[in-house]
C-alpha cells in the first residue's frame, strides 16, 4: 500500500478507513492499544486522532492508539527490509517510511502539549526509529530526526544526554563533509549540513567548545557557504 497517489486520489481503501475507525473506537472505550501492521491503516488512524476535537482525556487515548498503530506498522515495514540497512530511495517502502515518519511527527506535536514531557521524547524516538531504519541513506532526514530529539532532551533538562544523542551525527556525517571538499553541496545535502552545524553547536553548548569541534564547524560552514538550491 503506497502513499504516492495524486492529491485528487484517496490512497486508502474503505476497509483501511473502517479498520482505523475501529481502532479509535477501542481507544474511546479505554481498551488496551492494539496497533496494526498495515501502514495505510496506521496513517489514517494518526490523521483522525490528530484532527480530533474531542475532550482532552478522550483525545489522549486516541493519540496513544495512533502512536501504537504507527509504531507497529513501522516495525512491520522494517521487517520487510530484511538485511538491508534501509529502503531503496524512491521505492514503495521508502514512500511508506516517509508517510509513517510524518504521522509520528504529527502525533508527537500533540504529545508536546501534554503535561508529561516524556511523551514528546518518546514520540520523537519513534520518528527517529523510522527515519534511521527506513530512510537512513538520507543525511537530511537523519539529521533532522536526531537534532529534533536532542532539542527535546535538552528542553527536558538534560543537555549532556542531548549532546550524547547527536554524537553519532558528528561521526556519521564525516563522509558527507569530506565529499564537499571538492564539490559544492546542493539541495538536500545543504539541509543535511545545516543539521550537522546545529548538532555541532548543541554539543559545544553542552560540553564547551574544543579545537576539534571548532574545526568541524569551520569545515561545515565552508561547505555551506558554497551550497545552493536548484
Amino acid at each position: 500500500m503506497g502513499f504516492s497517489a495524486g492529491d485528487d486520489v484517496d490512497p486508502f481503501s474503505l476497509a483501511q478507513r473502517d479498520e482505523a475507525a475501529a481502532l479509535l473506537h477501542r481507544a474511546r472505550r479505554r481498551e488496551p492499544t492494539k496497533g496494526t501492521e498495515d501502514a495505510g491503516v496506521a496513517i489514517v488512524t494518526a490523521g483522525l486522532a490528530v484532527a480530533s476535537t474531542e475532550p482532552d482525556a478522550t483525545r489522549f487515548y486516541l493519540l496513544l492508539e495512533a502512536a501504537t498503530a504507527v509504531s507497529v506498522a513501522a516495525e512491520a515495514l522494517i521487517d520487510t527490509l530484511g538485511p538491508r540497512p534501509c529502503a531503496p530511495q524512491g521505492s514503495q517502502q521508502w514512500a511508506d517510511g516517509l508517510a509513517l515518519a510524518s504521522a509520528a511527527r504529527s502525533i508527537t506535536e500533540k504529545f508536546a502539549a501534554q503535561p508529561d514531557p516524556e511523551l514528546e521524547e518518546r514520540g520523537l524516538a519513534l520518528v527517529g526509529r523510522i527515519v534511521t531504519r527506513v530512510l537512513g541513506q538520507s543525511y537530511a532526514h537523519v539529521g533532522r530526526a536526531m537534532y529534533e530529539s536532542a532539542l527535546c532532551i535538552q528542553r527536558n533538562g538534560d543537555p549532556n544526554r542531548a549532546a550524547d544523542h547527536v554524537d553519532a551525527v558528528l561521526t556519521d556525517f564525516a563522509p558527507l563533509l569530506r565529499r564537499f571538499v571538492d564539490e559544492d553541496p546542493v539541495d538536500e545535502d545543504v539541509i543535511a549540513l545545516e543539521y550537522l552545524r546545529s548538532c555541532i553547536e548543541l554539543v559545544a553548548q553542552a560540553r564547551g567548545n574544543t579545537s576539534g569541534l571548532q574545526a568541524l564547524l569551520n569545515q561545515t560552514e565552508d561547505a555551506l557557504a558554497r551550497g545552493s538550491f536548484e
